[in-house]
């Protein structure tokens, strides 16, 4: 009788002091393995984001406690994972590469999003709310707020990832999110202030300021300029410039199609007779949609043509005309301007003056000193016969475009003007600028200097 009395005693305090430390530990372990599964989920994301295609993400919804012989153990614990409504917006951006995709992120531009939400009541561990927020992992503990993975600045580059879908699961097993992409990111775009103002990034948001303040405590160029309760406001300084992706992923199966939303020029604008032209259709994002049908306009006839797998289009004419590519839906459109390369000089459009200057100041930061380089560029041009157009001025680095402008005139037969480019983190006396101007009837001349020169080579 006293053997069972003490196996009695000896029950209740294992039942009482230590299987409760024994359920916080089997909550404890869940806990990380549900932070490694949204982890894993934002790594689903980003990749569909850039490459395609669809994958899945495991999540463990609940737990289950090991059985204890004579102990009582709690049955299985759910959690739920669900989405909600979120908007994000992008305002005083510019994108001086890119005249089509400057003039559509010109009033700037907001779009919707999905935010996903995972709670699970556990008995003993004091476990945090996990959300996914705009590309980040984040938990909600009782006195701060950590973000684990994704972030919407990184230095220069800015991702911008939205969501669609909708989920509500609940439950204790392990089970599959699919996940795919909608708006696949191909390549970054290279973006900076309008006009010298800061560029806008708002967010909606379940996190407070001090919160987001935390996380841009080591970002240079960006800030917190307001937080209104619902959403957050963050300010990424203007002169400098920064590497965009925009992109919009599908939480679930069989994606929605985005349309075309514009039409932009990839390369050459004004092409020889019979040479090719590629036109883009991209979509409300900046992304190619393919097999888009669009308007082309060509020697006072209008078709019906549709881009390629790849969304491209290719055109050209044996004849000199200016080729109009036009979204039907948005009225969206783009021109290509072919011409014979008329090598007169009485009858090109001529740079009378061309000069670059550079700024260079350094800047002292917590990991050194930044140099920071900025080109000034000056110009005169005339055309007594046809008028002038556009000027497009670009920096370049060898090839690669560092950054671009395009400056455009209503037939004049002469200008003159000046145009600073943003500052750029390095020195630049090893790049050159070049300068492209045509005129009304497509006729061209195309000026080479370096950044801290003059005269055209």
């Amino acid at each position: 009788m006293l053997a069972i009395s003490l196996l009695v005693a000896l029950l209740a305090v294992l039942q009482v002091g230590v299987v409760p430390q024994w359920d916080a530990s089997v909550e404890a372990d869940h806990a990380a393995q549900l932070q490694d599964d949204m982890v894993g989920l934002h790594g689903g994301v980003i990749a569909v984001s850039t490459q395609g295609g669809d994958t899945t993400a495991p999540i463990t919804l609940g737990t289950r406690y090991p059985s204890s012989g004579l102990l009582l153990r709690p049955p299985p614990l759910a959690g739920s994972v669900s989405t909600s409504s979120g908007e994000l917006a992008i305002d005083n951006v510019a994108a001086p590469t890119s005249p089509e995709t400057d003039a559509f992120l010109e009033d700037g531009r907001t779009y919707e999003t999905t935010q996903l939400r995972y709670q699970i009541d556990y008995r003993e561990y004091n476990a945090p709310e996990t959300r996914y927020e705009h590309g980040s992992v984040i938990e909600q503990h009782d006195d701060a707020a950590i973000r684990r993975a994704g972030n919407v600045v990184d230095g220069r580059t800015i991702r911008l990832v939205t969501l669609s879908g909708s989920v509500d699961r609940n439950g204790v097993e392990r089970v599959s999110q699919p996940i795919a992409a909608e708006s696949v990111s191909t390549q970054r775009r290279t973006v900076t202030g309008r006009n010298g103002e800061d560029i806008q990034l708002t967010l909606s948001t379940a996190f407070g300021q001090a919160d987001w303040e935390e996380w841009l405590n080591d970002e240079p160029h960006a800030s917190v300029a307001d937080h209104d309760g619902e959403s957050v406001t963050l300010e990424l300084d203007g002169s400098q410039q920064y590497q965009l992706r925009l992109a919009r992923v599908h939480l679930g199966e069989d994606p929605p199609e985005q349309s075309a939303a514009y039409v932009a020029v990839r390369g050459d604008r004004q092409v020889s007779l019979d040479e090719p032209a590629v036109v883009r259709t991209l979509d409300q994002f900046g992304n190619p949609v393919a097999d888009a049908e669009v308007e082309v306009e060509q020697n006072g006839e209008t078709t019906t043509r549709q881009s390629d797998s790849e969304g491209e289009l290719r055109v050209r004419s044996s004849s000199a005309t200016t080729i109009t590519v036009t979204v039907p839906e948005t009225g969206a459109s783009t021109a290509v301007i072919v011409g014979d390369g008329v090598d007169a000089d009485t009858t090109r459009p001529r740079i009378e003056h061309a000069a670059s200057s550079v700024d260079s100041v350094t800047f002292n930061t917590s990991g050194g000193t930044t140099p920071q380089s900025q080109a000034s560029i000056s110009y005169a041009l005339t055309d007594d016969d046809a008028g002038l157009d556009r000027l497009r001025i670009r920096l370049l680095d060898g090839e690669e475009v560092v950054t671009a402008t395009t400056h455009t005139f209503d037939s004049e037969p002469d200008a003159e003007g000046r145009w600073r480019t943003p500052w750029i983190n390095e020195p630049l006396e090893d790049y050159t600028v070049e300068l492209r101007v045509v005129d009304t009837a497509g006729a061209h001349r195309t000026c080479t200097l370096p950044a801290d020169g003059e005269g055209c080579a």
